[in-house]
């Protein structure tokens, strides 16, 4: 009789535990680099696909002309660097705009700092 009770509670501290289960959402280099470019080009997150080649990430979305835009994306550290897909330059130098990512709670901070300055956008994935 004891034993039952004990897992019975046990099942229900189980329930309960993942009830109350407020860890962040994982987030790694495909949400990076959906987030960059969504505030690179000012598109809606949601929109963007992305898709995990061999040395990079390939980032595309419908332009409001039909056609398609694909870009590339890695991260190095906290950098998000992109570049046009397949072979474009990779967008990293000198008065390139350069974009990194911080996660806060669960939210996606992505920086862009640029020539006009620095700007924020939180993203929740």
């Amino acid at each position: 009789m004891k034993l039952k009770i004990t897992a019975a509670m046990l099942a229900g501290a189980a329930l309960l535990s993942g009830c109350a289960n407020t860890q962040a959402p994982a987030m790694g280099e495909a949400e990076f680099c959906q987030a960059t470019l969504a505030m690179a080009f000012n598109r809606d997150a949601a929109a963007i696909s992305v898709e995990q080649l061999e040395e990079y990430w390939r980032v595309d979305y419908q332009r409001p002309n039909g056609k398609l835009s694909q870009h590339r994306c890695k991260v190095e550290g906290e950098q998000v660097i992109w570049g046009n897909y397949p072979d474009g330059r990779w967008r990293d130098m000198e008065f390139d705009a350069n974009y990194s990512y911080a996660i806060e709670g669960n939210e996606l901070v992505i920086t862009e700092q640029g020539r006009s300055g620095e700007k924020q956008q939180r993203f929740s994935f």
